[in-house]
């Protein structure tokens, strides 16, 4: 693999072919990846403008492993621990309101379509209660 950055990037290994890809590649960390079917959800520093450790400050995103769609999820903010599974993503948030889990069915915020690929933003499919964001 070529052009990995100095912070922590998303590599995805396919077992039976022993092969690795380089799923997410960009500024400062993406980090703590977990997956469910398309999608693989991670915290992104990039926003932050620095590497997630020492400051834990991240965006929550979502990316189709399919069509390389991202979205973020929730602001930039403190995260730890993140989880997917079908729909529904689950992180710990230590923000406004102290240590909190906070849970997020992405179909119903219009992130995720009924067959769980991201929707792209901006593509009208995502007008949901929070405008798609």
């Amino acid at each position: 693999m070529s052009g990995i950055t100095t912070g922590y990037d998303i590599v995805t290994w396919d077992m039976e072919t022993n092969e690795y890809t380089l799923l997410v590649n960009e500024p400062y960390d993406q980090g703590l990846p977990d997956a469910d079917g398309h999608i693989v959800t991670y915290l992104d520093s990039q926003a932050a403008g620095g590497g997630w450790f020492g400051s834990y400050h991240s965006e929550v995103k979502i990316i189709d492993r399919d069509t390389l769609e991202k979205r973020v999820v929730l602001p930039l903010d403190t995260y730890y621990g993140l989880g997917i599974w079908d729909h529904y993503l689950a992180v710990n948030n230590v923000g406004m309101w102290g240590d909190s889990i906070v849970v997020c069915d992405l179909e119903i915020m219009d992130l995720v379509d009924s067959e769980g690929h991201v929707i792209p933003e901006g593509s009208g499919a995502d007008a949901g209660a929070d405008g798609g964001k």
